[in-house]
């Protein structure tokens, strides 16, 4: 077969529709969608550390996964023990979490410092930028009170106090729930008390990571009992956080610290 023939047998095959079709439909092959599907708005969940991680993911996935492609951007807390995500989640930097174009933005698992920094505009976490960059955009941002960590002991004051952050992120566009499995309000503000009950007060936490901070102590219900491992280091403010919360500390195979 000579070299012109060659040439022509190629232009043609090049040149059939089927083919360009087929060339076409391999981005979106590649990105895990169905030819002809179109593509699903992108939602970006702001993660900090709590327990009962794997459950919400779960939760999130199911809630979330059919109308949203799922991005996770996790603190450094939940960074240390990277849980699994479920198939529909992935891992996002905070250099690609600020160069998105999110549709929505979810706050699973607030804590109660993330909280005072949202309503007082602070920026200091990677979470705490990319709430208030969704809040300056108009982006939809739901935030779920259920893991603040207040306790039915706290003092009046003290509970008005974040009562009164709760209404001033609400007042800024921020939809406020209870948790992920309470979606019955559009709005309004809720704060999620751990009553006097001994189901709170002896729940049981364990930590993986080989470092405890004094921001990880702050995502810790207040009263719970935290496991470690034996081969956990503290830090001394770590240690003085832990008192003030009233957190009980076990090592495995050994009692209370």
């Amino acid at each position: 077969m000579d070299e012109e023939l060659i040439l022509r047998v190629i232009k043609q095959v090049l040149a059939d529709p089927r083919l360009q079709a087929l060339i076409e439909e391999q981005p979106a092959l590649a990105a895990g969608r169905l030819p002809g599907a179109a593509a699903r708005p992108d939602l970006l969940v702001l993660l900090n550390y709590a327990p009962d991680l794997p459950g919400i993911l779960q939760e999130i996935a199911r809630r979330f996964g059919d109308a949203y492609s799922l991005k996770v951007l996790a603190s450094s807390a939940v960074m240390r023990c990277k849980p699994d995500l479920p198939t529909v989640l992935t891992w996002v930097t905070c250099q690609e979490a600020l160069a998105g174009c999110w549709q929505k933005m979810l706050l699973p698992t607030c804590s109660a410092n993330t909280l005072a920094k949202i309503a007082l505009g602070l920026r200091d976490t990677p979470l705490c930028v990319l709430a208030a960059e969704g809040i300056s955009k108009g982006i939809p941002l739901e935030l779920y009170t259920a893991h603040l960590g207040l306790t039915g002991q706290m003092p009046a004051p003290y509970r008005q106090l974040y009562e009164g952050y709760l209404n001033q992120v609400a007042s800024y566009g921020v939809i406020v729930r209870d948790s992920l499995q309470d979606q019955t309000a559009a709005g309004g503000v809720s704060v999620a008390v751990c009553k006097d009950s001994p189901n709170c007060e002896s729940k049981i936490i364990g930590w993986n990571s080989r470092l405890l901070t004094e921001r990880d102590v702050l995502a810790f219900p207040e009263g719970c009992t935290v496991k470690f491992g034996q081969s956990t280091i503290m830090t001394p403010l770590a240690k003085d956080m832990l008192k003030r919360r009233r957190v009980e500390i076990r090592r495995e195979g050994d009692g209370a610290l």
